[in-house]
């Protein structure tokens, strides 16, 4: 895989001793990993790890591809919960990004978010499976009216709940790109427009991370926050150059190297002249 940089903090917020949250990846398989358990205090805990340890431990294999390995934690979850009648509620959300060169492939379950930022802007790649998102999606509801909105932590699919159905997206990466995976403690207290500006103002995932931490535990974070940022490098068949590039690097070659030409031509001829 090529090579990203990337950083990770997990943390159980204002509020709660607990945390239900749980970060992993497998750099081999170029995966990343986050998940937020349900169903209270211990079962929560269980149900992500069960995530984490049922995805991670079968990255790489041939046959393994994010929308199927979440479904197999969803049926790890179930079997446990048959097992154990305190955990008989337990779910989690489950967020999953694989890199191969500039491919990228998500697949979702509940409401953990991917975001993508490029050129200085925040784009968000993941659709919550939520109550508050069906009432976006109608036209009820906006986006700046949902945020702290009485229902904003009601899925309406989990990994370990029902039968959940796992979304998936790809997106073709560019040099410099950002992605910014999070539980919902993060976005449920900052809004888009602060996450942008931790990322404008960031040089490195791991200053990202801290920033990005740090604001959600200032405005008092009441759920586990949890975040991964990944920064990707500069792929040479990318012809746009560095994410925000606006122009290819062989027409600025070209540029340069004719007004270096023009400005040649006109010393020469002005020596000429004298």
């Amino acid at each position: 895989m090529t090579v990203v940089e990337f950083a990770g903090e997990t943390h159980p917020g204002c509020v709660r001793s607990n945390n239900e949250d749980v970060i992993g990846w497998s750099l081999p398989a170029g995966v990343w990993l986050v998940a937020d358990g349900l169903g209270g205090h211990a079962s929560g805990e269980v149900a992500s790890r069960i995530v984490k340890q049922t995805v991670l431990k079968a990255a790489g294999q041939p046959d393994w591809a994010p929308a199927s390995a979440l479904l197999k934690a969803h049926e790890a979850i179930v079997a446990a919960r048959a097992d154990s009648a305190e955990q008989a509620n337990m779910g989690s959300t489950a967020l999953l990004v694989q890199i191969a060169d500039r491919c990228c492939r998500l697949a979702w379950c509940g409401d953990s978010r991917a975001y993508l930022w490029r050129g200085g802007k925040l784009a968000r790649l993941t659709r919550d499976h939520s109550t508050l998102q069906g009432m976006i999606d109608a036209g009820d509801l906006s986006t700046t009216q949902a945020h702290g909105h009485a229902l904003q932590n009601q899925l309406t699919q989990a990994l370990g709940d029902g039968t959940p159905t796992p979304e998936e997206s790809e997106v073709q990466l560019n040099s410099g790109d950002w992605l910014l995976m999070c539980t919902d403690g993060l976005h449920d207290t900052l809004n888009d427009r602060d996450i942008a500006a931790v990322l404008r103002a960031s040089d490195s995932p791991d200053s990202c991370t801290q920033q990005l931490m740090q604001r959600a535990l200032a405005a008092d974070a009441r759920d586990n926050v949890s975040v991964i940022a990944i920064r990707c490098p500069e792929y040479p068949d990318d012809p746009r150059g560095p994410a925000g590039s606006r122009l290819p690097r062989a027409w600025l070659l070209t540029t340069i190297g004719a007004l270096l030409i023009a400005i040649f031509v006109y010393l020469l001829l002005s020596s000429a002249g004298t």
